[in-house]
């Protein structure tokens, strides 16, 4: 039988992924490179269900367990997309074997940042170019409107509406939108930051240039830049990263709020997680529960 080319296989399957963000596609490569590296050095080109015990056990010797979980997972889709009839390269191996792998546990709880850590934050990006301005408005609609790294990057000009007392955003996350209250002059400036600079489309683009083919910025980028403002404000504690901010929107929400319906709403996530912050979706809606700065 003719040699399986699996890097070509590893392509179409990647390809079949459209909805993928681009580092989740950048990580199941990397776990399928991985098992198509550890088939070369085993020179064999056709595992059976055993070489997958194998070679989980060789990752166990030689990866973190995070890294581990993400190399089984992507292999275990991948298997599955080899089975497909229209692909028919053979069976699904890796479901023969029923392997249970288990879920790394958060070595810590993150931390939660302070008021004065997130203005010491906003102060650090404090500059005349574009870019000073953009970093700002990005860390802001995190930390006060709670909105995820990978939803920034797809919020468009259109989605920003003036209302009389304050702003909405409509956020788009896996084909559903929610509805943001954006303070009133936080909505100012993101309108200012719009005019000034011409933007179309996208708000955030990849680059100061705004022409409407170009794409906006990725979540990993706006992550690595709010990790650099942090440096430049002097944020040292270890466990405060990007994600942090939501966390923060979260627990202003609640402390205002106190109403885990309307976190869930405001966040765009389930009653049970919401729940997870300890502590009627109507009540959010009604009552416009608007994060802002708080007074010195």
């Amino acid at each position: 039988m003719d040699k399986i080319d699996w890097y070509s296989y590893r392509d179409k399957f990647l390809l079949s992924n459209k909805n993928l963000k681009r580092n989740s596609v950048d990580d199941y490569e990397g776990g399928i490179n991985s098992f198509i590296k550890w088939l070369e050095l085993k020179d064999n080109n056709k595992p059976i269900p055993e070489d997958i015990h194998t070679y989980y056990f060789y990752i166990q010797k030689t990866k973190a367990l995070r890294t581990q979980t993400l190399y089984m997972i992507t292999l275990k889709l991948f298997f599955a997309y080899l089975s497909q009839p229209h692909i028919g390269l053979y069976s699904d191996i890796y479901k023969k074997i029923n392997l249970k792998i288990p879920r790394p546990k958060r070595e810590h709880e993150r931390e939660i940042p302070t008021e004065k850590e997130i203005k010491e934050l906003i102060e650090a990006t404090k500059g005349p170019n574009q870019i000073d301005k953009r970093d700002g408005l990005i860390i802001e609609l995190s930390a006060y409107c709670g909105l995820r790294m990978t939803e920034i990057p797809i919020l468009k000009v259109e989605d920003l509406n003036k209302g009389e007392d304050c702003y909405t955003i409509w956020v788009l996350r896996k084909n559903k939108k929610r509805l943001i209250y954006v303070y009133k002059d936080l909505g100012k400036r993101l309108e200012g930051y719009i005019e000034n600079y011409r933007i179309k489309g996208y708000i955030f683009k990849d680059t100061v240039h705004n022409e409407s083919s170009r794409p906006c910025l990725n979540s990993a980028t706006i992550t690595s830049r709010i990790g650099l403002r942090m440096k430049i404000a002097g944020i040292k504690r270890k466990n405060i990263t990007a994600h942090s901010l939501r966390h923060y929107a979260a627990m202003a929400f609640l402390k205002k709020s106190h109403d885990i319906k309307a976190l869930a709403q405001f966040l765009g996530i389930s009653k049970q997680t919401a729940e997870l912050y300890d502590q009627d979706d109507d009540n959010y809606k009604k009552n416009k529960i608007i994060i802002e700065p708080q007074e010195d």
